[in-house]
């Protein structure tokens, strides 16, 4: 018999006294209260689960680098997108004639090759001038006088450029003069730096148009032209 006071629990079966704390009749085994499932049990778990892995997993770039991935689109935007149909002539033109030099077999047919070129070049530039030509400023230097010579590379192995001293200038006046609208348009840039540019090149009974190699190898292959700066500008 219970203590005065304290609350009995009897199986609504068989009507003995159980413990609150069962969950079946020790004297019938009727149910008394149903036994926890493993249903919430599994969902929590796999709520923990997801919940570890959204908090662990490495941030989506995408979503998170959009400022990025931009900036490097607009770094890797390639000079030829703003190249003029001139500029990208005489690019196929140079490295057409640099393929068959390389194909020669002897300086015979090295020289007519070169004369060819001349022809070429010639009939391309008729008036020497050209604007808003594009490229990357590799050598900016300045003279014992302060004067700035400057060289863009218009392809891997196309240079435009001045002289870089003024004995070797003083039949062209190429040189950036310190007092010039070019040389101020310079004071900001460095190498390495995309620009666009306009000017002229000098007549030459050699190549056309003036070059600056030594050899015929350096003229056919990796050629610098001597050229008269009228603007140079960062691209924006």
């Amino acid at each position: 018999m219970s203590n005065k006071g304290e609350v009995e629990w009897r199986c609504r079966r068989c009507g003995e006294v159980v413990n609150p704390t069962d969950f079946d009749c020790p004297h019938c085994n009727f149910p008394l209260r149903k036994k926890p499932g493993y249903g919430l049990f599994i969902l929590g778990l796999i709520c923990s689960v997801i919940i570890s892995f959204v908090l662990t997993r490495p941030q989506d770039s995408s979503a998170t680098s959009t400022n990025s991935i931009e900036t490097v689109a607009v770094q890797e935007k390639t000079l030829e997108s703003y190249m003029p149909k001139e500029q990208i002539e005489f690019i196929k033109m140079i490295n057409a004639y640099k393929a068959g030099f390389n194909n020669t077999k002897n300086e015979l047919q090295e020289s007519i090759l070169r004369d060819k070129r001349k022809n070429a070049l010639s009939e391309l530039f008729r008036k020497l001038s050209v604007n808003s030509w594009v490229g990357t400023i590799t050598d900016l230097s300045t003279d014992t006088d302060g004067n700035a010579s400057l060289t863009i590379k218009i392809a891997d192995n196309i240079a435009i450029k001045t002289w870089n001293n003024s004995f070797s200038d003083q039949d062209y006046g190429s040189m950036v003069s310190k007092n010039s609208y070019v040389f101020n348009n310079l004071f900001n840039l460095s190498e390495g730096d995309k620009v666009v540019f306009s000017g002229r090149f000098y007549k030459s009974d050699r190549d056309g148009i003036d070059e600056s190699s030594l050899t015929i190898a350096g003229s056919m292959t990796d050629p610098e032209f001597i050229f008269k700066f009228k603007d140079v500008r960062p691209i924006n």
